[in-house]
C-alpha cells in the first residue's frame, strides 16, 4: 500500500489548476466510471454483509460474502455498497501511507471514496438443492488494509459458490477497524458508542518490532479462529445478534455451511496469518497464502503444519530471506500435490488486491499498483489458481482445465516456484 508517489502526481496536477479550483472539484466530482471493483466470474451472483457478533474489541467483525440469485429489476445501485465504508476509513488509509495532511485526505477521498461492490447488500442466499451445502473460507487482509481491500477476490470465490468470511483485523494492523462501546446509561434503552482501532506504526527491522509483530500474527489468527466458531454458530441455527443491525437475517444460513471443506487464506500479513491460523487450528482443512510476508513467523512454527497448502506470489515482491523462509513449507524445485509455489510474471504486491482495478494504468504503474501484466490476466490467473487447489483438496467439482495453471510451461505468465533462486548456503542458513 505505498501511495505516495500517486499522491505527488496529484499535487502536481493541483499546482496547475490551483488549490480552490481543486478543492471545490474534490466536493462536487468523482473519478470516472471506467474503473471499479470487477464483479466475480462465476455461477452465482454475490450478496454480502458485514457481521459484528460482539460489541466488544474481542468480539469478531466479518464481511461475508456468499451466492445469492441475480437481482430483478428493480435492484438499484444504492443496495451496493460503497467500497469505502466511510470517510473515517478513507482518512486512516492516507495515514497508513503518510499522507496525513488534511489535503491530502481530500484527494484520497476524491480518488477512491464513490467506488461500490458490485454485490448485493443483505440479498437472500442462494437455496442449493437439497442435500448440497457452500464449502467455507475465512480471508485474513494484509498490513494497513480492511475487511474490505480484498473484495476482488472474496467476490470471485464467493460466485464461485463457496461463503467468505472477511475478517476486519483489531490487532492495529488495520488501517483502522472499530467496535461498539456500551455508553448506555440505562438498561432499558442501549447505546453504543463508535471506539477505532488504529494503525499502529512499528520501526522496522528491530527485536520490538518481531516481538509487536508475532504477537500481532498471533491475536489475527485467533481472531480468525473467533471467525469459524462465528459460522459454525451460524450453521447450527444458533440466535445471533448482529450489532450492526437487525434487518439482515442470519437464519437463513441454517445448515447451508459445509463445515468439514472449511479453508483459509489471505494477502501478505494476510498470508502469514494463514500458515499461523492452520497451524493453530485443524478445522481449517487446507491454506492459500498470497504473497505471505514471512518476517512475523516463528521458524519453529513452519514444520508444524500439516494441511496442504498452495503459495501464490508476486515476481516484485520476495527477496531470498522470504523465500527461504518460505522453503520450509514448499520445496520449490520439488514440489507436491497438496503442497506447491507458483509465482506469476509481471506483478506487484498490490496486483493481489482491489486498487490496481480503481488507477488507470498510468497511475497505476507509477505508484507501484500495477505491472506489466494486465491487472485483470493477472488477477484472473491468481483467482484461478486458488479455485483450482481449494476445489482439488477439498474434493469440490470444478473445471479441471485450471490444472493448467500448475504444470511447468503450459501459461507462459506463471512460474513453477519462484523467480528467486536460492543458494544452498542460504538455505542452510534458514534451516530449522
Amino acid at each position: 500500500m505505498y501511495f505516495y508517489p500517486f499522491l505527488c502526481v496529484c499535487f502536481a496536477v493541483v499546482g496547475l489548476y490551483g488549490y480552490q479550483t481543486m478543492t471545490a472539484a474534490v466536493a462536487r466530482t468523482r473519478p470516472s466510471r471506467g474503473h471499479g471493483i470487477p464483479p466475480g466470474r462465476g455461477p452465482f451472483a454475490v450478496g454480502l454483509a458485514d457481521i459484528m457478533s460482539d460489541n466488544s474489541k474481542n468480539g469478531t467483525f466479518t464481511r461475508l460474502y456468499y451466492p445469492t440469485d441475480p437481482p430483478g429489476d428493480e435492484f438499484a445501485s444504492e443496495n451496493q455498497p460503497l467500497w469505502i465504508p466511510n470517510r473515517k476509513y478513507s482518512d486512516a488509509y492516507s495515514n497508513f501511507i503518510r499522507a496525513t495532511g488534511s489535503f491530502s485526505k481530500r484527494i484520497f477521498y476524491w480518488m477512491f471514496g464513490s467506488y461500490r461492490v458490485p454485490a448485493m447488500l443483505h440479498a437472500d442466499v442462494n437455496k442449493p438443492p437439497a442435500n448440497q451445502t457452500f464449502p467455507v473460507v475465512v480471508f485474513s487482509h494484509g498490513l494497513g488494509a480492511m475487511r474490505t481491500t480484498y473484495t476482488t477476490v472474496c467476490l470471485d470465490i464467493a460466485s464461485n459458490g463457496f461463503i467468505v468470511a472477511a475478517v476486519e483485523h483489531r490487532d492495529q494492523s488495520a488501517c483502522t477497524s472499530y467496535y461498539l462501546n456500551d455508553v448506555s446509561l440505562t438498561d432499558a434503552e442501549p447505546e453504543y458508542q463508535k471506539e477505532y482501532v488504529d494503525y499502529l506504526r512499528v520501526k522496522d527491522k528491530t527485536d520490538e518490532d518481531f516481538k509487536i509483530r508475532n504477537r500481532q500474527v498471533n491475536q489475527r489468527a485467533d481472531e480468525c479462529v473467533r471467525a469459524l466458531d462465528l459460522l459454525e454458530k451460524i450453521n447450527e441455527g444458533e440466535q445471533i445478534t448482529n450489532f450492526l443491525g437487525k434487518e439482515f437475517d442470519l437464519s437463513q444460513f441454517k445448515g447451508l455451511l459445509d463445515l468439514e471443506k472449511v479453508s483459509m487464506t489471505g494477502h501478505s500479513f494476510g498470508g502469514a496469518t494463514t500458515i499461523q491460523t492452520l497451524e493453530k487450528e485443524p478445522r481449517f482443512k487446507v491454506g492459500v497464502a498470497l504473497d505471505a510476508w514471512m518476517y512475523p513467523l516463528e521458524k519453529p512454527m513452519l514444520k508444524t503444519v500439516k494441511q496442504p497448502l498452495l503459495l501464490i506470489n508476486t515476481e516484485k515482491f520476495h527477496w531470498p530471506g522470504n523465500i527461504a523462509k518460505m522453503s520450509h513449507l514448499v520445496n520449490p524445485a520439488n514440489q507436491t500435490e497438496d503442497r506447491k509455489m507458483i509465482t506469476i510474471r509481471g506483478t506487484v504486491h498490490q496486483s493481489q488486491g482491489d486498487f490496481p482495478f480503481l488507477t488507470n494504468s498510468f497511475i497505476g504503474k507509477y505508484a507501484k499498483l500495477q505491472a506489466e501484466t494486465n491487472p485483470y490476466v493477472a488477477m484472473n490467473y491468481n483467482n484461478d489458481a486458488l479455485i483450482a487447489f481449494l476445489s482439488r483438496q477439498l474434493g469440490i467439482e470444478y473445471d479441471a482445465e485450471l490444472d493448467k495453471i500448475f504444470v511447468d510451461g503450459a501459461v507462459n505468465e506463471i512460474i513453477q516456484g519462484s523467480n528467486i533462486h536460492l543458494d544452498p548456503e542460504r538455505l542452510a542458513k534458514s534451516s530449522l
